[in-house]
């Protein structure tokens, strides 16, 4: 996963920690972790997207349920989620 958001801009590897995160996110939500993986390493939709290979309304329909099944109001609040940092 972190291959193809490199490609797109360069991140820092391992700046966030999603793992934990993911059980959250049940087992068939492979594109949603994925999703997970790229939004909190601040890729806009479109970008995404076009790494995944899919339309821009695909990943925001996906970045939405993960958002609801987190239970995070804001992008601001899922980067917390997934670093470990408490509100």
């Amino acid at each position: 996963m972190c291959d193809k958001a490199d490609r797109v801009i360069d991140v820092r590897p391992g700046e966030f920690e999603v793992a934990p995160f993911m059980s959250a996110l049940g087992g068939k939500a492979d594109m949603g972790r994925e999703v997970l993986d790229y939004v909190v390493r601040g890729l806009l939709n479109k970008l995404i997207g076009a790494d995944l290979g899919v339309h821009e309304k695909t990943i925001k329909v996906h970045r939405s349920r993960v958002f609801n099944k987190m239970g995070a109001r804001s992008l601001a609040e899922l980067v917390r989620m997934t670093n470990g940092i408490s509100e």
